[in-house]
């Protein structure tokens, strides 16, 4: 320490510290360069941070695919949302459909699905397991049979499973089906 002391003091052509035999003391010249040496310091380790969240802030574009599910959409637009207004430099795609696009030939960073995966080649990862459930009126279940042979893929044509939400005026309502008298 005391070596890079007096190479300061040899390089600024002032004394900043005095040494006696038994104690060193701090000149008032040092005071000052030791005051600005600790401002300096600090705006280095601010200037630091601000580099640093930069260069770990997503920025872009985030295409995401995903089906016309309307409880998976109500999940993921706030999510979408809250991305963005945290990354102003990320853009977030959301395409709402039930087409299996090409990812890479398509530009998508990301699909989100539910059920099984069909293609292979895919990295998937399982976010979340929700059993489906399908609820009919009598008199769809006399037309179409007993629910419980049916598929949950095979329901999902035309039925109405579990609630659905959807989005009315900007806002999101939650419709339940129920037994009507």
């Amino acid at each position: 320490m005391s070596l890079h002391v007096r190479t300061l003091e040899e390089r600024c052509g002032v004394r900043l510290m005095e040494r006696g035999t038994r104690r060193l003391h701090v000149t008032q010249v040092g005071e000052q360069v030791l005051d600005a040496a600790k401002e300096v310091l600090a705006s280095v380790r601010s200037l630091e941070q601000v580099v640093e969240g930069h260069r770990n802030a997503p920025t872009g574009k985030l295409r995401v695919t995903l089906p016309l599910e309307p409880s998976l959409s109500a999940m993921v637009a706030p999510i979408a949302a809250a991305l963005t207004q945290r990354y102003a430099a990320l853009k977030v795609d959301l395409v709402f459909d039930d087409t299996v696009h090409d990812l890479v030939d398509e530009g998508f960073d990301l699909a989100l699905r539910l059920g099984s995966v069909v293609e292979s080649s895919y990295v998937v990862r399982r976010l979340a397991s929700e059993p489906e459930i399908v609820a009919a009126s009598p008199s769809v279940i006399d037309e179409r049979g007993d629910t419980r042979t049916l598929k949950a893929s095979e329901a999902r044509r035309g039925w109405f499973t579990r609630d659905c939400l959807f989005a009315r005026l900007g806002r999101c309502v939650r419709l339940r089906a129920t037994r009507c008298r």
